[in-house]
């Protein structure tokens, strides 16, 4: 049945709406700028380690750091899970992977 301009049955109802715009405002909040990202990392991993290394991208729920030598690579590796908590603790996203390369 049509009114006017709009086809009623294309009307969609409230009770749908506004529990995918309460989704929308959550995922939004969770949002984090490569700066802050920056910030986190130098803040969690240290000056030392921080000097080097760098946050490459983030893909999903993956952080991707690049270091700049095998023995970095190697001490990351050992102390990811520390450094993946760490980082979600400080961080409103939460992250599942920590992925180190050279």
């Amino acid at each position: 049945m049509k009114y006017g301009l709009i086809n009623c049955m294309d009307i969609e109802k409230i009770s749908t709406i506004i529990p995918r715009a309460i989704e929308k405002i959550k995922t939004d909040n969770k949002r984090i700028t490569v700066y802050d990202i920056e910030s986190l990392w130098s803040k969690v991993a240290g000056e030392k380690i921080r000097a080097h290394s760098y946050v490459y991208k983030e893909e999903k729920d993956s952080l991707f750091i690049k270091v700049d030598s095998s023995s970095y690579l190697l001490e990351l590796t050992l102390k990811k899970e520390e450094l993946l908590k760490s980082i979600n603790t400080e961080s409103p996203k939460k992250f599942k992977k920590l992925v180190f390369l050279i």
